[in-house]
């Protein structure tokens, strides 16, 4: 990781646009099939990882870390919908999860609808769910309802959280 505290503005927003443009050469044009993987303690199916969904990740990570040393750089549209981009591409499969985190702010609100659509993907439900929450983004009660079933416990505990928030929710946007 770079130390963004080093960093200048700018630099770091070079060093965003060269980890993005790294993630989105790893991401394979189509999704690939899945791996064999295993039932954790709770129940719940952990799929196996291809080797590029690990990179993808510490480059969504390290992205994560230099929004939060410039947090003014979650206003630059241009980086903000290429974060999106990954975000939203099933390809890059696991690899998105630390993408999705990365957008946990309110001045990330804007992009609500493309995390939500994210809610039936189980490779990055959970981490959609958080970064709702971290939005104050309300009006997916719908979406996330179904959730409240999940095998995954995290999942169960950040629906339950979501719900008794934002039920009944209609304006997008959240009051807490």
């Amino acid at each position: 990781m770079v130390d963004g505290k080093t960093l200048t503005r700018a630099q770091a927003r070079e060093a965003i646009l060269a980890l993005l443009d790294e993630a989105r050469q790893l991401v394979p044009s189509e999704r690939p099939a899945e791996l064999p993987g295993a039932v954790n303690g709770e129940g719940a199916y952990i799929p196996g990882w291809h080797s590029f969904e690990h990179v993808v990740w510490r480059y969504g990570s390290d992205i994560w870390g230099l929004l939060t040393e410039h947090p003014a750089l979650r206003d630059d549209d241009d980086l903000c919908e290429q974060i999106i981009a990954i975000v939203t591409n099933p390809a890059a499969l696991r690899g998105r999860q630390s993408f999705i985190l990365a957008c946990g702010s309110v001045k990330f609100a804007a992009y609500a609808p493309q995390i939500a659509s994210q809610l039936g993907d189980p490779d990055v439900e959970g981490q959609a769910l958080s970064t709702l929450i971290k939005m104050r983004a309300g009006a997916y009660a719908a979406q996330v309802r179904p959730l409240l079933d999940s095998p995954s416990g995290f999942i169960r505990k950040f629906a339950k959280r979501y719900l008794a928030r934002y039920e009944g929710a209609s304006d997008g946007v959240g009051l807490s």
